[in-house]
């Protein structure tokens, strides 16, 4: 029998950082070196459907089934969650916001 986990992943090419969503753990690696970074925070609790980086790879979000919108400093090795109570899959930064959309139609704005 073959099990299925769901991924979700993005890369930043800029500062040669991979994310990796693997169900509802979270991964962050460094391409140039291949060393794993840690992260320490409230993890998922869902499976995590989708990652960004912003711009300057700086931080990362995650968002996935436990309703949940977590942002990461990769450089502190910390993550700050906001909790968004309405199953957000979709995220996009733009140069200066976070923009997050979900299943149910809403749209929020994280400014930072």
């Amino acid at each position: 029998m073959t099990h299925q986990i769901p991924a979700a992943t993005m890369v930043h090419g800029p500062s040669s950082l991979f994310a990796l969503g693997c169900g509802s753990s979270l991964y962050l690696f460094s391409c140039s070196t291949g060393q794993q970074m840690e992260l320490t925070g409230e993890k998922h609790t869902g499976i995590i459907r989708s990652i960004n980086f912003n711009s300057k790879g700086s931080m990362f979000v995650s968002a996935g089934d436990d309703k949940s919108v977590k942002v990461w400093k990769h450089d502190k090795g910390a993550g700050v969650e906001l909790n968004i109570n309405d199953g957000t899959h979709n995220l996009c930064y733009t140069s200066t916001n976070l923009l997050t959309s979900s299943n149910l139609g809403s749209l929020g704005l994280v400014l930072g």
